[in-house]
């Protein structure tokens, strides 16, 4: 017989609201045992984040509980006193929550919060604590653990913060991990290393873990049982192979239905040879970003991020070129250059044959109307004193001249093609869960019918249904509008449905460009192999990661001291035309010290 050590009961969670309560959540009940993973999914907004929260006595002030219980070993979690909840909150049950930036402190380093945790729950000496964090930094796949202590939230890509996070929530090894969303950032290898630690966890002290996600490849290969929500209702929960192989419910068989499989796509996604003969719209050579690392007294340069390094590529009107690769790779930093939001070292940027490489704010702003961006984290990028329709129109107050009633009908018809309604147009950003956050975000991208869209994990962070909503729309905009697309992701499924090339990012370079099929299905650089080979399968009753272990390899680190030169990157042409190319190289980024 399993030990049951927590027991919910009929909850039931409501919002105040000026006419009355909302209900959120509708008599929910589930019984998790030591040792096992119990699943939590369903669309975003269908009530699995809350139900987490009340687990930890952390639901915001605007909800309250209207019925129900929590009991942690026989004590109810609702009815104790904010002393109580402190003691339990990272020892007993500890929480990796979904936006890891909303999460962290900004104005303490990531050492810094990592020590008062461990100091909370455990009777060790500060010095202990130090050596404990770096480990458990190391622990979730973060190189140079010591530098990274010093640094602060906005200092890591979203995938680093994510795992900083997770080094938090297991680094008291708690009996209970509540685990939002834990490796919506990830990329896919860092995500198998992960979860297999996770696993370890459990295997070694017991741990039992609810996991909250719409990753169904992470379900399969994490969860012993499966509960499905909608609109906060419970709908079906069993076994994983139950769920997953023999559904019952409708909504079960829709969602499941919904998740994107490498392999499975109706339409291969070619590029049209007028696409390819004509000027590219965007251009980049030879792409170099390198930041500053201070220290000491006088805080001298002591070292430098090669974040990006060499790195080429360009993008034909109406074509989707996807960047793929690990959390830290130098993604989103490529992005960000482009649009001039970060300064650039060497390279050069051209946008529709014009050198825009390091214009001003005041030069660029022109261009704004025809360069968006959605970026990785929605919360961070919403102010959250607007209500949200404010938002998505205000890129076109600044860059259009229409009236603000036809700003307004303009939102509301982006916001019904985002699938949100116009109900939703008048809340403010924290009101909405972390996938409607990322579907306003994408509203705004659109108001200004723009040239090309940088889309750095724009549907990262989406349930699968909705997922696939927004891949239709924004392939549907790109037949309509000639739309173009620099699309940042780590989920290669979704990858191969939207993208026309695909150029794979491994430690500040593209190790492998070619056209989406080539490079998924007929992979030549190694660490490519490695991204697909990690990718988790949807069946349940394939080989579990605790079979798998830990993948041992020496960590890479980007930082490097000053005088380091690359070695120039040597290039290996696959096919004859040369649109299918490798490096020649291993490991990448390899250099020398320059006296």
């Amino acid at each position: 017989m399993k030990q049951s050590i927590l027991t919910v009961e009929k909850l039931r969670i409501g919002f105040k609201s000026k006419t009355g309560i909302n209900t959120a959540v509708h008599e929910l009940s589930f019984e998790l045992n030591a040792g096992e993973t119990l699943a939590i999914v369903g669309e975003s907004g269908s009530g699995k984040s809350i139900s987490s929260l009340a687990l930890l006595g952390l639901l915001p002030k605007s909800a309250t509980i209207e019925s129900g219980s929590v009991h942690l070993h026989g004590q109810d979690i609702l009815k104790m006193k904010e002393s109580e909840l402190r003691r339990i909150r990272g020892g007993k049950i500890a929480m990796i929550f979904q936006e890891p930036m909303t999460a962290l402190t900004p104005v303490l380093s990531i050492g810094e919060q990592l020590i008062e945790g461990i100091l909370c729950h455990q009777m060790i000496s500060k010095q202990q604590a130090y050596k404990t964090a770096v480990e458990m930094l190391r622990v979730a796949r973060i190189p140079e653990a010591e530098k990274r202590m010093q640094q602060f939230p906005h200092q890591l890509s979203g995938g680093m913060r994510q795992r900083v996070m997770i080094a938090m929530a297991l680094a008291c090894r708690p009996q209970i991990l509540v685990a939002d969303e834990p490796t919506t950032a990830l990329d896919v290898t860092v995500q198998a290393q992960i979860l297999s630690l996770m696993k370890t966890l459990q295997q070694e002290f017991g741990t039992a873990i609810i996991l909250v996600t719409h990753d169904m490849g992470v379900v399969a290969e994490m969860a012993d049982r499966v509960l499905v929500m909608c609109q906060g209702r419970q709908i079906e929960k069993g076994t994983v192979l139950q769920v997953l192989k023999t559904p019952q419910a409708a909504y079960t068989q829709k969602l499941l239905g919904a998740v994107p499989v490498m392999g499975n796509v109706k339409d291969s996604r070619q590029l049209i040879s007028a696409s390819v003969s004509a000027r590219p719209l965007l251009e980049i050579n030879d792409l170099s970003v390198r930041f500053d690392i201070r220290e000491g007294l006088l805080s001298r340069v002591k070292s430098r991020v090669h974040a990006v390094e060499q790195v080429s590529f360009s993008i034909a009107k109406g074509e989707t070129l996807a960047l793929v690769g690990e959390s830290g790779s130098g993604k989103s930093t490529i992005g960000r250059a482009i649009l001039n939001l970060i300064p650039i070292e060497t390279g050069v940027v051209r946008f529709k044959g014009r050198d825009i490489t390091g214009w001003s704010n005041r030069l660029m702003r022109p261009l704004r109307n025809d360069m968006q961006m959605i970026f990785q984290d929605p919360m961070a990028s919403l102010n959250p004193r607007n209500k949200v329709w404010k938002l998505v129109a205000e890129p076109m107050q600044i860059h259009t001249r229409c009236s603000k009633a036809e700003r307004y009908q303009k939102t509301l018809k982006l916001f019904e093609r985002v699938g949100l309604s116009e109900q939703d147009m008048q809340r403010y950003p924290h009101q909405f869960s972390g996938g409607q956050r990322q579907r306003i975000c994408i509203a705004r991208a659109l108001a200004t019918d723009p040239d090309i869209i940088v889309a750095d994990e724009c549907v990262s962070a989406l349930d699968v249904s909705v997922q696939a909503q927004i891949i239709e729309l924004m392939k549907s905009l790109q037949d309509e509008r000639g739309l173009s697309y620099l699309f940042i992701s780590h989920d290669l499924a979704v990858v191969e449905q939207i993208s026309h090339r695909v150029a794979v990012m491994n430690m500040g370079q593209i190790v492998e460009l070619g056209d989406t099929q080539s490079v998924l299905h007929m992979p030549q650089h190694v660490y490519t192999q490695k991204l697909i080979a990690a990718v988790p399968s949807i069946d349940p009753e394939q080989t579990k990661l605790t079979q798998k272990g830990l993948i041992q390899e020496e960590l890479l680190s980007p930082i490097k001291p000053i005088g380091y030169k690359p070695t120039t990157s040597v290039i290996k042409k696959i096919n004859s035309s040369g649109s299918h190319w490798i490096l020649d190289q291993s490991p990448p980024i390899q250099g020398n010290i320059v006296k």
